[in-house]
């Protein structure tokens, strides 16, 4: 927020001065991944136990309890479904490209956008050698 021309950070509560009230550039690669976090556990779709949810069958396309998971979804009928962590989920659940519907894989660093392959692709020699893979430019960031 911004008091006094200050921003004041929520987590480490450091002030920071801006210039004429004006807030930072905009991080594109703050907003994704913040925005494909998922971070709120739904309930279990499958009980009425009303246990958070620690997986989700992408199969099904249903939250899953620990409990449902390893009563149901271990049944030989299943077998085939995919489940995942939730924590994964969010990774999974990226935003597409615009233009070509395609998930963003890549970040440029020299223009602070998100790239699919299409993209990066299309992209020149020279651009792609400031791009790197999502899990890279988050730890870098």
């Amino acid at each position: 927020r911004i008091l006094e021309n200050r921003i004041h950070c929520p987590l480490c509560c450091k002030v920071t001065q801006t210039k004429d009230g004006q807030l930072p550039p905009r991080d594109n690669l703050m907003v994704f991944l913040v925005e494909s976090s998922c971070e709120e556990r739904p309930p279990c779709a499958n009980c009425d136990n009303g246990h958070h949810a620690d997986f989700f069958c992408n199969t099904c396309g249903q939250a899953l309890c620990c409990q449902c998971r390893e009563e149901t979804h271990r049944a030989r009928m299943f077998s085939t479904h995919d489940i995942i962590h939730m924590s994964k989920r969010g990774r999974e659940v990226n935003k597409k490209c615009t233009l070509h519907g395609e998930p963003y894989i890549m970040f440029s660093a020299a223009k602070h956008t998100m790239l699919c392959i299409n993209c990066f692709r299309e992209s020149s020699v020279d651009a792609r050698l400031h791009c790197t893979d999502l899990e890279t430019a988050y730890s870098m960031g």
